[in-house]
């Protein structure tokens, strides 16, 4: 049976208008799925900056427009600690679009568990070398890091809000700093926050979180490792944003370290975001990201 022109055209726009969400009278696309986010690819970073000589010890540096003092964003990607998953081309749309409100951005790529070197303690050891980067730069690139904010998605998430916690590492860690740089303000987006939760970690993400944790064989090895178990946080603000269909983040995992970290003295702000996915937490043609950069621009330093 065949259809005529018209009645085609009727059928791609029914289906059109059945892939529209509307939210608060604006129309988004529908829903990402794992294989949306796998197709994203965003601009070119303006440059790209080695901190090891590993294949992904690097930062992308978006420029910001306007005059500085420029306030910053550090993003770290996600992918469940693998690479397969990819998680820098995916973010940079994101990153982009920050420089263009005027924020210096600096993407962090890092070494993953299915690299050589990543896991504990080589992937926070780059996040750690990543922030540095951004730390010996303020001056010649005129950062305000008083008002620094990481952006994590993900994974990413745990790594950022890991390295918010970064004060609270006992001393005998092999991952203890001195002076860590502090984070002004911490957003996680779709936040994998608690490595505790090793069956969770391993329904989503189908990994062992013990190869994150240096578990077994480590005394107490959440207290470098997972944010859950390094709180209170050295941040002003931390801001969970979940879609309300995230099945990779549940938002009832989101809302219980948020109320961990309240209980410990931070200040906590949960958003749910109706009709997003965990992959709509990134993408700035979804119903986040005008919230996420209203957020990020109004944060204090």
């Amino acid at each position: 049976m065949s259809l005529n022109i018209r009645g085609l055209r009727a059928l791609v726009v029914s289906a059109l208008f059945a892939c529209l969400e509307i939210i608060s009278g604006v129309a988004y696309a529908c829903p990402m799925t794992l294989q949306d986010y796998m197709h994203m690819r965003g601009p070119a970073a303006d440059e790209r900056i080695p901190y090891g000589k590993a294949p992904s010890q690097f930062v992308e540096f978006f420029r910001p427009s306007g005059r500085g003092p420029y306030p910053v964003v550090v993003v770290v990607h996600g992918g469940c600690w693998v690479h397969k998953f990819q998680g820098l081309r995916q973010v940079a749309g994101m990153a982009k679009a920050f420089a263009e409100h005027g924020f210096a951005v600096y993407s962090i790529e890092y070494r993953g568990i299915d690299e050589s070197g990543g896991g504990f303690p080589g992937t926070y050891e780059d996040i750690s070398a990543a922030l540095a980067v951004v730390q010996d730069q303020a001056q010649t690139r005129h950062l305000n890091l008083d008002r620094l904010i990481g952006v994590g998605h993900s994974a990413g998430a745990h790594l950022m809000l890991w390295a918010a916690g970064r004060k609270n590492i006992p001393v005998s860690s092999v991952l203890f700093n001195a002076r860590p740089l502090r984070i002004s303000a911490v957003i996680g987006l779709g936040a994998l926050p608690n490595l505790s939760n090793r069956s969770g970690i391993h329904d989503v993400c189908g990994i062992d979180s013990a190869v994150l944790t240096g578990a077994p064989g480590r005394p107490e090895p959440l207290r470098d490792t997972s944010p859950a178990a390094m709180l209170p946080l050295d941040t002003s603000k931390i801001v969970l944003i979940n879609g309300s269909l995230d099945t990779v983040s549940a938002p009832a995992v989101v809302a219980a370290f948020a109320s961990q970290a309240r209980q410990a003295g931070n200040a906590v702000r949960v958003v749910e975001i109706p009709a997003a996915t965990h992959y709509d937490e990134i993408s700035t043609t979804s119903p986040v990201w005008a919230q996420l950069l209203r957020i990020v621009q109004t944060l204090p330093g």
